[in-house]
């Protein structure tokens, strides 16, 4: 400290080094000179990156002339009116208004499909935003509207997969629909687990009345029941009024057991007091596991659900507590459309409130549908057959019957062998016609 008492610090510095160099050799022991270092070749880093696309290929912008009548169709698209932003967007032979770059950019793509969709027209949707999308794929929004698209269409397969894609930028979700729309492509899937964990997203960020109702049918085809029934009055009770709802409410507590018959009954009324908002599909579901009180095929529960109902006793009396509510609900869905399943239930129907007659004039009905399908032919010749014989006894029935079958199976065999023939001339060559001057 005395020794450097006074110094500056450049002459500190200067010390230090003289000292260094006459007793750092003595210190550390004398060694032979270190050899100067070797000029390196300069590595030509240019060569070695990889050639990275021009961004204004992989996402064009709009031109900035054209800033005021796109702001123009966004304020068009919010109000919905969908033709006059076409009339911008899409350029009139001679008379466009927006220039070629604004054409080409991802905007005016983005436009165009909204409004297709406010339009109902998913397919050209669809294919402005495939084109897009093979430029550039780093684009959230333009895969949602993709599987939207791809959702209105129905194909639930490429919608899950476009919502997928969307979902996997690192970016905070605002909106709930991405994933209430990917838990319902689940479930079309049958993929129940996954429909669970993304309703339940969906739900996070906005509960809603769809997303509870998905909810309680991914926990119903799981099998869990009481679960379901819960979700499903979640639902109802953010919309009291959506029909499918009480539907789907009236199957899960019909399957609970006779403790929540009432609450069957009462959601089953509620349901068809709003029969309109059911679709084709979700009434023939209704009847069916309102009346087998099961989610087997009828293939798989009607010749057990009339053999128990014939055998009597407190499970017959169970197993027919919804026969009555089965029966409006499948005649209201033959009103709307033919179908041999249809048909079948409600023959089913009858019988269990021991109307054999009406039974079996739905049984002849379902197995003209049944033509080409041997299997269930059979089986509803056999429930006709037996009905006839044991409860009816009417031989001019049972010839009418068999009459049916035999027509049902000639047709099947003439379908066969359209089928046949249609396939011969496919594979036959086409001959070579020769040039009439050769």
């Amino acid at each position: 400290a005395e020794f450097f008492h006074g110094l500056s610090s450049s002459e500190i510095r200067e010390t230090c080094k003289e000292w260094y160099d006459d007793k750092a050799g003595a210190i550390l022991g004398e060694s032979e000179p270190l050899p100067p270092d070797e000029p390196q070749e300069e590595e030509d880093h240019e060569a070695e990156m990889p050639e990275f696309p021009d961004p204004a290929d992989l996402h064009p912008s709009e031109d900035p002339a054209d800033a005021a009548p796109l702001q123009f169709v966004d304020i068009l698209l919010k109000l919905g009116l969908a033709s006059p932003a076409l009339t911008i967007l899409e350029p009139v032979a001679g008379f466009p208004i927006l220039t070629e770059r604004s054409l080409q950019s991802e905007r005016v793509t983005i436009q165009k499909t909204k409004a297709y969709m406010l339009q109902r027209r998913f397919e050209d949707g669809a294919r402005e935003l495939t084109a897009m999308l093979q430029k550039g794929d780093r684009h959230r929004d333009a895969w949602y509207l993709m599987g939207e698209c791809l959702y209105q269409i129905g194909n639930m397969q490429d919608a899950a997969s476009a919502f997928e894609t969307g979902s996997a930028f690192l970016l905070a979700a605002a909106d709930p629909v991405p994933a209430l729309r990917l838990g319902t492509c689940y479930l079309h899937l049958g993929r129940w687990k996954e429909a669970h964990q993304k309703l339940n997203e969906s739900i996070e960020i906005r509960p809603t009345a769809l997303a509870w109702q998905g909810v309680g049918m991914a926990l119903y085809r799981s099998g869990e029941l009481a679960r379901a029934c819960e979700a499903l009055q979640e639902a109802n009770y953010f919309d009291p009024e959506n029909a499918q709802v009480w539907a789907n409410l009236a199957m899960v507590c019909c399957r609970q057991g006779p403790e929540q018959t009432y609450l069957a009954k009462q959601s089953y009324r509620f349901a068809m007091a709003r029969q309109h908002q059911l679709p084709f599909e979700m009434l023939v579901e209704l009847g069916r596991v309102l009346l087998y009180q099961s989610e087997l095929s009828v293939d798989q529960a009607s010749v057990t659900a009339l053999t128990v109902a014939e055998e009597g006793g407190a499970a017959a009396e169970h197993a027919v507590a919804f026969a009555a509510e089965a029966e409006q609900c499948l005649i209201q869905a033959l009103k709307r459309q033919d179908s041999g399943e249809a048909h079948e239930i409600l023959g089913d129907a009858y019988a269990m409130q021991l109307k054999p007659q009406l039974a079996v004039e739905e049984w002849r009905l379902c197995i003209a549908f049944y033509a080409a399908d041997p299997p269930s032919r059979e089986r509803v010749f056999q429930k006709s057959q037996e009905a006839v014989t044991r409860k009816i006894h009417d031989p001019d029935l049972l010839e009418a019957l068999n009459v049916d079958v035999s027509l049902a199976e000639q047709r099947h065999q003439e379908q066969l062998e359209s089928e046949m023939e249609d396939a011969h001339v496919e594979e036959e060559p086409v001959a070579d016609v020769e040039d009439p001057e050769s």
